[in-house]
């Protein structure tokens, strides 16, 4: 980090008692040259060594760096540039009570372990946020002083918010397409009721135009049975 000096010399945070921080007897290289990374030492140090950019066996530094940036961190600090340098050189001694390495690593060590400190606290208060809830290892009072509370509440009720809205939106557009279908069939019933209408009414117009034939007129046929006189025998 620009204008950070390298984690080399070693300073007792005001809140650490000095044993906790004091440096333990430098073991000499001789010795740690016979310890494969991921053994302890005669102090209970882990020996680790560095890989690339990061450090073997990972796991085992990874796990105690947080331990010592989080047991430090007692301050209301965005971001690791805003932890004093002080702060940060207790954290770095702390870890190196729990981690050896040979020292011609010190400088490389020292680099990595600002490097990834910087981006786990970042990960680390970025989980905070996002879930509104303070973690077993932030103080009450930081926490406060972030005022990180209630943010992951409400980003969760937005996104509750938009399960909601697409629910309601798929079932409004359902809706719709069932208004639309029975909107069709009252149109569709009503144009046969009208043709069936229309056909009864053209059916009655045919019986009222036919023309009426008069009964047969008998008349005649009485007049012809009152003249007629059987004769005389």
């Amino acid at each position: 980090m620009a204008g950070t000096p390298p984690l080399t010399q070693y300073f007792v945070h005001p809140d650490v008692s000095p044993s906790s921080t004091a440096t333990p007897s430098v073991t000499p290289d001789d010795r740690m040259s016979t310890l494969a990374p991921g053994q302890k030492d005669r102090l209970g140090r882990v020996m680790i060594e560095p890989d690339g950019s990061l450090w073997h066996p990972a796991k085992d530094a990874a796990r105690t760096l947080k331990d010592c940036v989080t047991r430090l961190y007692t301050q209301a600090h965005h971001s690791w540039s805003e932890i004093p340098n002080s702060i940060r050189q207790a954290m770095f001694n702390n870890f190196n009570t729990m981690c050896t390495w040979e020292s011609r690593y010190n400088l490389v060590i020292g680099t990595t372990f600002e490097r990834k400190a910087s981006a786990r606290l970042s990960s680390w208060l970025k989980k905070v946020r996002d879930s509104g809830e303070r973690p077993s290892w932030m103080l009450p009072h930081v926490f406060d002083e972030l005022g990180l509370e209630g943010i992951g509440s409400s980003r969760q009720a937005e996104a509750l918010d938009g399960v909601q809205i697409v629910a309601m939106s798929a079932q409004i557009a359902k809706l719709t397409v069932a208004l639309a279908e029975s909107e069709r069939r009252r149109v569709a019933e009503q144009e046969s009721m009208s043709e069936t209408v229309q056909q009864i009414k053209e059916q009655v117009m045919n019986l009222a135009c036919r023309p009426t034939t008069s009964a047969p007129d008998d008349s005649d046929d009485e007049s012809d049975e009152d003249d007629y006189v059987e004769p005389t025998p």
